[in-house]
């Protein structure tokens, strides 16, 4: 394998790697197809069903950058008694409103958060967006129930 199929096949390895973690499915799954993606790679070995220098998620650090700035909006919606619109999620979180927004996005596609759709209370306006009336709240999901 020439230097440079080397580095496509090992980009190719770190994407689906993150690709993986993102999945909504349980960590024995998805380490059991980190361990796929390496041993296509070369980088670990299965013998006699055995792994030998199997990493896991968790000491492979797939964690996305925002991670940090995730746990922020999940304290801030549980100091906000766990439900909350993203403008007060910015407000007590001090993070930038379309930050906000697209934190709230990847928490949704985690199953961490719930976006709720606001029936709208006013009947002269059914609009929504800036400056008007917020058109959705997010809402903490139960780990353990799924709700």
């Amino acid at each position: 394998m020439t230097s440079l199929q080397t580095i496509k096949t090992l980009v190719m390895a770190v994407q689906t790697l993150k690709d993986i973690e993102q999945l909504s499915v349980k960590d024995e799954i998805k380490e059991q197809l980190v361990r796929k993606v390496l041993e296509s790679i070369g980088i670990i070995e299965t013998v006699e069903g055995e792994t030998i220098s199997a990493p896991t998620t968790e000491n492979l650090r797939l964690k996305q950058p925002t991670l940090g700035s995730q746990e922020r909006v999940l304290e801030s919606l549980s100091k906000l008694g766990g439900s909350a619109t993203r403008a007060d999620i910015a407000s007590d979180s001090g993070l930038d409103p379309n930050i906000v927004s697209s934190l709230l996005n990847k928490l949704v596609k985690r199953n961490r958060v719930e976006k709720v759709k606001i029936d709208a209370v006013d009947s002269n306006s059914n609009r929504n967006g800036r400056g008007l009336k917020p058109g959705y709240i997010y809402k903490l999901v139960d780990e353990e129930s799924g709700k």
